[in-house]
């Protein structure tokens, strides 16, 4: 053990005092809760942790926030930490570190500068290569790959393997339930870089009740993670299927390996996957495959499935979590489980469907289940000219006696209304309904571009500058100006994610058993839950009737809700999006009915309803008639409306709440109405 007489904790070592002290917060309090679950592994791992002196302990708390698993020894420098090689061999002794690993060569590049590899070249070239400089660092990766001999550069230098990044892994994962959020969050947090707001903690609020639990909600991220990384990448999947191609797959633990290094080199793949997982996965899969008497193999006729293999990898895992004891299971977890579960299936089958493997497919958007894959599964159908099925699925999304077990919403709902018309002829359906389709009042404008384009296209910047510029003429000949200049503001979603947010803030951080497990939650992890606000109706039952019954808003109290929440984190809406005097006018101007009947519609699906609303808001001089406020979407050359945007307008259109589509086209001339 090394010599920690000359510093011990508190003295000279600040930072890594810093750090350590955030790392032994995060692991107390995993301790505390799941003391249960923690596997012999672990508990094992805290003792020899425990037994470390104090540069070692700090040292290794360092490493771990680092990225990657490798390290150069000689680049390993603090200052504040005593004598570092005399803890690297604390820690290798330890078993927190490995010496000399087996390290590939592409991690064995990263631990590199440019620099140093092409000085190293230009010294063991032997075959009269010539190594430069300028040289781009692919460039000088495949000389190294060629050329390097790892034991010649171990002979040189002396690189280590980090062993304990699967221990903090898991104790993150038991603390935040999720593999995006690390160690780093204490850390933010505590410089005010990012800011959470307080809300109750009771110690028997855990996300976990058993260890099975915990290790299908992670293979679930992680599986989810490798098909979200892999779909976006078509080149890396067809070179990853060509590799698989050429081999027999008769023994699953050799095909999972392949497939989670391939998208491991990916730029987006920034979880780390160990032999553990890859080994629990595996089992859990061929246990599944034997069970249902299927095959290992990814053949299927003549090509490799790498994304049928993929959803067979999510079938097992969901049959093994559909035989957990459900009293171990609580409804805030099983709903995380099914969400990351469903939109995994949803991007397998997609993947599919591009590939042109449309039966395979159907079967993995019946599996996902959601309203997304419900829509791709129709319209898979009829590419299949299976046109009579695809129909009776319209009229099932529309029957709500037949849908009542569906994730049915009001896209779906509006897709099948037009595809199943659009369908008919094609069908031995003798009749469907037209629907009727709502189409807002569009005005088109000839504007000048502006030069310093700042929103989008600029097609917003110039309609603001028309409209805050023109003093006598609205482009509504309903409406007349009169006096004064309006107030035109940029505003997308952020205007109603806003003051919702300011509104029902007290709502969302209510003391709900389930729905905050950790601090540094940004929102309850049942808000897109179908229960979320079934389970708080006292709370909105309050606001309502304090805040929205009046006729206007409350600016004083919503404004101090804003000053005092605006740097937290809060995924619904960025707080500082919306300028304070846009904020102001329209708390003043839009009266509570129409704010009461916007949150309606946002309560129906928070998720789907928040998206989708329009470009502006303009407030008219205050003596002007009939009109206290518009929205207005802009539409550029080329750009058309969206069918959310379509739908926020029709229900605009329900309350009597003016709204415009407006359509620029770009000319040198003065800006002029053109009929619409």
């Amino acid at each position: 053990m090394a010599n920690d007489s000359k510093k011990e904790v508190g003295e000279a070592n600040i930072a890594s005092k810093y750090y350590y002290e955030h790392f032994m917060s995060l692991h107390d309090r995993v301790k505390c809760q799941y003391s249960d679950l923690l596997t012999k592994e672990d508990l094992n791992f805290y003792r020899a942790f425990s037994a470390l002196g104090v540069n070692a302990r700090y040292l290794l708390i360092r490493l771990l926030l680092r990225k990657g698993v490798y390290f150069n020894v000689d680049k390993i420098h603090y200052s504040d930490i005593d004598n570092v090689k005399g803890a690297v061999e604390e820690l290798i002794a330890a078993g927190f570190l490995i010496n000399d690993p087996d390290i590939s060569i592409e991690d064995l590049f990263s631990l590199f500068t440019k620099r140093e590899w092409v000085e190293f070249l230009n010294t063991n070239l032997t075959d009269g290569a010539v190594c430069k400089l300028s040289d781009s660092r692919s460039v000088v990766y495949e000389l190294v790959k060629s050329h390097v001999d790892k034991n010649t550069v171990f002979q040189k230098k002396r690189l280590v393997e980090l062993a304990a990044r699967e221990w903090l892994r898991n104790l993150q994962f038991f603390y935040f339930g999720n593999i995006r959020q690390t160690l780093s969050e204490l850390i933010l947090f505590d410089l005010n870089i990012r800011n959470f707001e307080s809300y109750k903690l009771n110690s028997d609020n855990r996300l976990f009740d058993c260890q099975e639990s915990f290790r299908l909600l992670l293979l679930i991220n992680l599986v989810g993670q490798i098909t979200s990384v892999l779909s976006a990448n078509k080149k890396e999947v067809s070179s990853l299927e060509d590799t698989l191609r050429a081999i027999e797959f008769n023994d699953i633990t050799a095909v999972l390996p392949i497939i989670i290094e391939s998208a491991k080199r990916l730029k987006y793949f920034d979880v780390y996957v160990f032999e553990s997982d890859v080994a629990n996965l595996g089992a859990i899969l061929q246990s599944w495959l034997d069970e249902q008497g299927l095959t290992a193999k990814l053949n299927d006729s003549e090509q490799v499935s790498l994304y049928w293999f993929l959803f067979r990898a999510l079938e097992s895992i969901d049959d093994r979590w559909k035989r957990l004891d459900k009293s171990t299971v609580n409804e805030v977890l099983a709903s995380k489980f099914y969400r990351r579960c469903r939109r995994a299936a949803y991007v397998i089958g997609f993947a599919l469907e591009q590939r042109g493997k449309l039966q395979e497919a159907i079967l993995v958007y019946r599996f996902s289940g959601d309203a997304q894959s419900v829509e791709r599964e129709i319209r898979v159908l009829a590419k299949l000219a299976y046109n009579d099925q695809a129909l009776q699925l319209c009229s099932s999304v529309l029957n709500q006696e037949v849908n009542s077990g569906m994730d049915v919403n009001e896209s779906l709902q509006e897709f099948a209304e037009s595809f199943g018309h659009r369908m008919t002829r094609k069908s031995s359906y003798q009749y469907w309904p037209k629907p009727k389709r709502y189409e807002p009042n569009t005005v088109s404008l000839i504007l000048d571009k502006p030069e310093d384009v700042r929103m989008n296209s600029g097609a917003e910047q110039a309609v603001i500058g028309y409209l805050e510029s023109n003093k006598t003429e609205f482009f509504d000949p309903t409406v007349k100006i009169k006096g004064g200049e309006g107030k035109c503001f940029f505003v997308e979603n952020n205007l109603l994610m806003t003051v919702f947010s300011l509104v029902y803030w007290p709502l969302f951080y209510a003391d709900i058993k389930g729905a905050f497990t950790h601090p540094f939650q940004s929102l309850p992890h049942d808000i897109y839950d179908s229960t979320f606000l079934e389970k708080r109706l006292r709370e909105k039952s309050e606001i309502d009737s304090n805040i929205l019954s009046q006729c206007y808003l409350p600016v004083d109290t919503l404004m101090k809700t804003l000053i005092a929440k605006k740097d937290f984190r809060f995924i619904l809406a960025g707080l500082n999006a919306i300028d304070s005097s846009c904020l102001t006018l329209a708390l003043t101007r839009i009266p509570s009915q129409h704010w009461r009947v916007l949150f309606d519609r946002l309560w129906l699906d928070l998720r789907e309803h928040s998206k989708g609303l329009p470009d502006l808001v303009y407030f008219p001089p205050e003596e002007t008639n009939a009109l206290d406020y518009c929205f207005i979407e802009v539409k550029a050359p080329n750009d058309r409306l969206q069918d959310h945007q379509r739908r926020w307008m029709k229900y605009f259109n329900q309350y009597n709440i003016r709204h415009y589509v407006v359509n620029v086209e770009w000319n040198n001339r003065d800006a002029q109405p053109v009929e619409g």
